[in-house]
């Protein structure tokens, strides 16, 4: 659950001012198979007092007003934790948006301890986990019986890389690192939104309007053009008459016709 609250980015004034929290993210796939058959997101607005609910999704953006649209762009898989110390209290607890969707994805996160050391934590997510041979794998994308793949580094300070822990974790399971223990308690499903205020909107639908119309005018009132050309030889001359229509319809023949004659009676 995430919150966007009212604020001025670097001192713009038009900068939408939204207002709302993200109370649920929710997809859902064809078998197993990486293709969404659903891909909510459930807002309540305003944060404070939630009074009012829109749901979004990947085809359908929230329109706030005439020139601000909100829409989703892209969807992961976050991984929360809790750092614990010696005497069993928490020190950190903390949700990380990792690169980690599909299944399978490796991505990684700084970890610093209170005693100033430093590690990093790669991560995959096995969403729906079985076992393939001896290799992890995962049967589908929803969040079924999720596995991590924990692999955590240190670089001592003459650039050696060494590897503390590297295994396959539930949910959960505790993971001793320097006297601590580092905890994944919960995978949480994220989306990225994006705003977009403009002014300009408002042009681009008049345009829009007058574009509808001019197609109107053109099909109610197509527009004929006639080009004439001789061809010259020693044996015969000849005339070729070429006639463009806008659009194609019952009263082309009547029309030929009535070309046709005023041609014989010179009225071109």
């Amino acid at each position: 659950k995430k919150e966007y609250i009212n604020i001025t980015t670097f001192g713009n004034p038009d900068f939408p001012r939204l207002n709302f929290n993200i109370d649920k993210v929710e997809p859902a796939f064809y078998k197993d198979i990486l293709l969404f058959t659903r891909l909510e997101s459930h807002i309540s607005f305003p944060s404070e007092s939630p009074t009012n609910e829109k749901t979004i999704s990947l085809s359908s953006p929230i329109i706030w007003n005439w020139r601000t649209i909100m829409n989703m762009v892209d969807f992961g898989y976050a991984p929360n934790y809790i750092l614990i110390d010696e005497n069993n209290l928490i020190i950190d607890n903390a949700t990380v948006n990792l690169r980690v969707f599909p299944s399978g994805a490796e991505d990684s996160f700084p970890l610093k301890l209170p005693n100033g050391k430093e590690f990093e934590v790669f991560v995959k997510i096995y969403s729906d986990y079985i076992d393939n041979e001896g290799e992890p794998a995962s049967k589908s994308f929803n969040l079924e019986s999720p596995r991590l793949d924990i692999k955590i580094l240190s670089t001592s300070q003459k650039g050696t890389t060494t590897t503390l822990v590297s295994g396959l974790f539930s949910q959960n399971d505790i993971i001793s690192v320097d006297k601590y223990s580092l905890v994944f308690n919960a995978i949480l499903y994220y989306a990225v939104y994006r705003v977009i205020s403009s002014s300009s909107i408002f042009f681009f639908i008049f345009s829009l309007i007058f574009l509808c119309l001019g197609l109107i005018w053109k099909v109610f009132f197509p527009r004929d053009r006639y080009f004439a050309y001789f061809e010259t030889s020693k044996k015969v001359n000849k005339l070729y008459i070429v006639r463009i229509e806008d659009f194609f319809h019952s009263r082309i023949p009547q029309r030929v016709q009535e070309f046709c004659k005023r041609f014989e009676e010179g009225d071109l």
